[in-house]
């Protein structure tokens, strides 16, 4: 009997159990998409607010990345085509409290308990509580904020869901595609203070982000893993700034054409000349490497973000000799070799020479060498630091002995 009735309700539920497994997957699909485009940012604002990454916080974000997308996915998606939509008055919100429940009970009459129960019209109601249940537990589990600013939220948030239903995606559409309902308002209000009264299950879980930044002045360890983070942050911010250089000089090429010289919008082409790509190189090597080297201890853009730092053997700030010699031993050399790869084609051969070939190994060659030496120099310092005969620190050991002797 009880077989019968949940394959009854299975057939019933379908349609509803296949649009929230679609929904389902689009969130975890597209929280992941964004999460991973939030990684590097996150990973920057961990060091600088609580001096390191705290993984815990970090996989919250990517939780919290998820689950954001899901009430969009499960509230507003999938969208119909505008053009084969019909609209009918039964997609007019409802404003009375308990019509959805009414409404189920009249969809299902003559249905057993058991099918009522497992289908799509009854679960819905208790899904709304589930679906805003996080969003409590996030805003006061994770974000600490207090109970109520939780709950009014969480209204809130389902007042703009509920209204974005009920005018079709405010008019965007000819018709709603969904239903306004103050019942759903109501049901997603409670799960968000249920979430909210839940939160202290997740105290232990997610640190508290102002205990976090208290401590972020206590100097680290140094890591392998800490110093391959600055690498690649410096790795990131040269290719931004050559994205950004060359879309810019794109850009005003272009306009230049079209404003100036009045070409047609499908004629307009953009031949960068040869020397573009070794010049930005060359902007952003001394952007990101050699004009950090002549302030403080030298370290790059990417290294100071993570708190690292050089010191002499002494313990001392280094000289500028030093600085340039360690921004141009490991970094300076693997973009001067980038520099040759982007060299044109009809420059490329010096008395028989290929510089190009030059630029591909030296590229390879220094690569390796980087991130070999990270693996197996004195505390992670690396080629460019070896070279220069500095020491690896971090940052903060040294601003607090400079506040000691200053004290002294």
């Amino acid at each position: 009997m009880i077989l019968n009735a949940l394959s009854l309700a299975i057939v019933h539920t379908g349609d509803a159990v296949s649009m929230w497994k679609s929904s389902t997957f689009a969130a975890i699909i597209s929280g992941v998409a964004l999460f991973a485009l939030l990684f590097i940012p996150l990973v920057i604002s961990h060091y600088r607010s609580f001096g390191s990454v705290n993984a815990q916080r970090l996989i919250g974000a990517g939780m919290f990345s998820v689950y954001g997308v899901a009430i969009f996915t499960f509230t507003l998606l999938p969208l119909p085509d505008p053009a084969t939509m019909r609209c009918t008055r039964s997609r007019e919100p409802n404003f009375l409290p308990g019509q959805s429940l009414f409404k189920a009970i009249d969809d299902t009459a003559g249905w057993s308990w058991t099918e009522r129960l497992l289908s799509a019209h009854f679960l819905q109601l208790p899904f709304n509580i589930l679906l805003f249940i996080p969003l409590g537990l996030f805003l006061c589990g994770y974000f600490r904020w207090s109970k109520t600013s939780a709950t009014l939220t969480a209204i809130a948030l389902s007042f703009l869901i509920e209204c974005t239903q009920a005018t079709g995606m405010w008019w965007l559409l000819p018709c709603p595609h969904r239903f306004g309902d103050i019942d759903d308002l109501i049901l997603n209000s409670l799960g968000g203070f249920i979430g909210a009264l839940c939160a202290p299950l997740l105290w232990r879980l997610f640190p508290d982000a102002h205990e976090l930044h208290a401590k972020r002045d206590a100097p680290r360890p140094l890591s392998v893993s800490r110093r391959f983070i600055g690498m690649l942050f410096d790795t990131l911010f040269v290719l931004l700034i050559e994205v950004g250089l060359f879309a810019t000089v794109g850009l005003f090429m272009i306009g230049y054409q079209r404003v100036i010289e009045n070409v047609p919008l499908e004629a307009l082409t953009f031949n960068p000349p040869g020397w573009l790509a070794p010049l930005l190189v060359l902007v952003a090597a001394i952007i990101v490497f050699y004009l950090p080297a002549c302030f403080g201890h030298g370290a790059s853009i990417g290294q100071r973000l993570v708190w690292l730092s050089f010191v002499t053997k002494e313990g001392e700030a280094p000289s500028l000799r030093r600085r340039i010699v360690r921004a141009s031993a490991s970094a300076g050399l693997l973009l001067f070799f980038q520099c040759l790869w982007a060299l044109p084609h009809w420059r490329a051969e010096f008395y028989g020479v290929n510089l190009i070939d030059i630029g591909t190994r030296g590229v390879g060659i220094m690569l390796v060498l980087s991130v070999v030496s990270v693996l197996f120099t004195r505390n992670s310092r690396g080629l460019s630091a070896t070279i220069a005969g500095l020491e690896l620190v971090d940052r903060r050991s040294v601003e607090q002995r400079i506040t000691v002797n200053a004290s002294q």
